[in-house]
């Protein structure tokens, strides 16, 4: 089920005198009218490939693969030669090395697109073309964006921060290294919302889930702090995990209010998968007719319970059936690279994800790196854009990691000491997007 190893072994072989002989012919992408074959080529193979050279590990651990298979020599081409018979340009450039750079930086930045899974024609042609339109996030409303986004981020972190301050044995799945989780349920609630959705249920495992609440569905925070509180005069809540918690809250987006269940989950992780999705088709079903476009199915995975839990499989295939199908989930890996203690790191070379299980129902997956605030919001604009027009499931894969360990229990200093060194050295998400709007002049300086 993996994709092959380079693009140079994915390829029929290449004659000495076409070396550029690649993959038109597993990409199904003809050359557009003035465009040569050759160059036509070299886009198919960052469209097929770019997202394996992407720099998407915020602790810069992961092996990431060779550029050198995405060189326009390999396809032929010289790097000062032009674009277009008619020399009209494409994609901002006139030559071939301006065209390589403007795809570099398209397919292998903080964002990537991973649609080697995707075998119909239209969805591939749909998913290249807007992954190579201008950002999008100016539709978004002014306070999601910028000095807003910002905000938002400095709330999430700041409530783990006090919870960690004011009780330091308690067990609360920090969201620290994947802060971002909730700016892109934000902009996901507001599309949704956009897009005559007026129901959104999601499920999700432990990590991050008591930041959820408290940041997105309104839980008061009196009343979760009291989960942890030996004093409070609420005894029956000391029996209970606040991890395990759901809620129900109404957000009002531009478009509309649209009503969050988050389910109550037990300690079985994706098994609230299945739950979710008939909670989705029982709100579809509701009324005259089955109406997927009105409620949302939204499920956020751990990376190693996604790759290695068979109920997720199971969901997935079922999920297909006219029976049991929601019209497309929106699945979140919030992936801290590390199952429990033990490393899952990507790996670009042979090319293995934890979101690989998307291969089952030929899904696309949008691998984005956690500290790049800004992608993270095209990735949740891209995927329910996608859902909403074909009506099946995406993947967003929220790469991050996880800075105080597995639990507030652990000793992340002991089971993993050279990536915890290398966490602990690295400025948060809030440090750095502060510092990028700064530099941009979008803020004041950040002390």
């Amino acid at each position: 089920m993996s994709s092959p190893s380079s693009v140079q072994h994915m390829r029929p072989q290449a004659s000495p005198a076409d070396p550029g002989t690649v993959v038109a012919e597993a990409s199904g992408h003809a050359a557009a009218p003035g465009i040569r074959p050759a160059v036509q080529r070299l886009i198919d193979a960052y469209r097929q490939q770019g997202y394996r050279c992407a720099a998407l590990d915020p602790l810069g651990l992961a092996a990431v693969a060779d550029f050198a298979p995405l060189a326009p020599a390999r396809f032929g081409l010289a790097a000062a030669e032009p674009l277009c018979d008619d020399g009209s340009p494409l994609l901002g450039a006139k030559t071939v090395q301006e065209l390589a750079a403007a795809l570099r930086a398209l397919y292998c930045g903080s964002l990537a697109l991973d649609a080697s899974a995707v075998r119909d024609e239209a969805r591939l042609a749909w998913l290249h073309a807007e992954f190579e339109a201008p950002t999008r996030t100016q539709s978004l409303p002014a306070a999601m964006g910028g000095t807003g986004l910002l905000a938002r981020l400095v709330r999430v972190q700041a409530w783990e921060r006090y919870v960690a301050q004011r009780f330091p044995h308690a067990k609360r799945f920090s969201l620290e290294g994947c802060e971002t989780l909730i700016p892109l349920l934000d902009v996901l609630i507001e599309q949704a919302g956009a897009s005559g959705v007026r129901e959104m249920l999601l499920g999700m495992p432990h990590r991050g889930r008591i930041n959820v609440l408290v940041n997105l569905l309104g839980l008061p925070a009196p009343q979760l702090l009291s989960f942890f509180d030996a004093g409070d005069p609420h005894p029956e809540r000391h029996k209970d995990l606040p991890y395990h918690l759901g809620a129900r809250h109404k957000v009002t987006t531009r478009n509309g209010d649209v009503e969050l269940r988050l389910a109550f989950n037990p300690s079985h992780l994706q098994s609230v998968q299945p739950v979710v999705a008939g909670m989705a088709r029982a709100s579809q079903d509701r009324g005259a007719a089955h109406a997927p476009a009105q409620a949302l199915a939204v499920v956020m995975h751990g990376d190693a319970a996604l790759a290695g839990q068979g109920v997720v499989m199971e969901s997935l295939m079922l999920g297909r059936k006219p029976g049991y199908s929601v019209g497309g989930t929106v699945h979140i890996v919030i992936n801290n690279q590390v199952g429990f203690t033990e490393l899952h790191l990507m790996d670009a070379q042979q090319p293995r994800y934890a979101s690989d299980v998307a291969r089952m129902i030929d899904a696309p997956v949008l691998r984005v790196s956690a500290d790049a605030p800004e992608q993270v919001q095209r990735a949740a604009e891209m995927a329910l854009d996608y859902r909403m027009r074909f009506g099946s499931d995406v993947f967003i894969d929220l790469i991050g990691y996880r800075r105080p360990g597995h639990s507030e229990h652990d000793v992340p200093a002991l089971t993993a000491p050279a990536r915890q060194a290398r966490i602990d050295s690295l400025p948060t998400v809030v440090e750095r997007y502060a510092a990028r709007l700064c530099a941009a002049g979008l803020a004041a300086s950040w002390t």
